[in-house]
C-alpha cells in the first residue's frame, strides 16, 4: 500500500454572467437594484465528480468615474454589494463625461483555494 494525494488544481467554472438591468436610466441619482446572474460550479467538467461542494462567490464593484465630484447633487456611496447575486448602483454620471460604466467583478473560490473571476458591466448613459 502507499498514500495517494489528490490535488485539486481545477478552478471553478462561471457561466452565463449577466447584469439586469444593464443600463441605469434616467440618471436621477437614485440607488437601483441590479441582479447579477451567473452559474458557478466546481469540477463540473470532471466525469463522476458529483459530490463537489459549490464554490464560494462574491462581488466587487468599480467605476470609471469618481464617487465624489461628478457634478451638482453628487451623492455617495455609489454602490452597495448586497450579496453574491445583488448590488445596488447609483444612477449617476458626470455632467462632463460620456456616461458612467460600473464594472461588477464576480469571483468564485473552491475549497482548495482555486479561483475564477468574470466581469459584467452596467452603464449610466449620457
Amino acid at each position: 500500500t502507499f498514500p495517494v494525494t489528490i490535488a485539486d488544481v481545477v478552478p471553478p467554472l462561471i457561466t452565463g454572467e449577466t447584469a439586469s438591468p444593464f443600463v441605469l436610466a434616467p440618471a436621477n441619482g437614485k440607488l437601483m437594484d441590479v441582479a447579477v446572474n451567473y452559474e458557478a460550479c466546481d469540477n463540473c467538467r470532471v466525469p463522476g465528480a458529483t459530490d463537489q461542494p459549490p464554490p464560494s462567490c462574491s462581488l466587487t464593484v468599480t467605476s470609471d468615474e469618481p464617487q465624489r465630484g461628478t457634478g451638482r447633487g453628487d451623492k455617495a456611496p455609489d454602490w452597495q454589494v448586497i450579496d453574491a447575486h445583488r448590488v445596488r448602483l447609483r444612477a449617476e454620471r458626470s455632467v462632463k463625461g460620456d456616461g458612467r460604466t460600473y464594472t461588477i467583478g464576480i469571483t468564485c473560490r473552491d475549497k482548495a483555494g482555486n479561483r475564477t473571476s468574470r466581469e459584467v458591466t452596467v452603464i449610466v448613459p449620457r
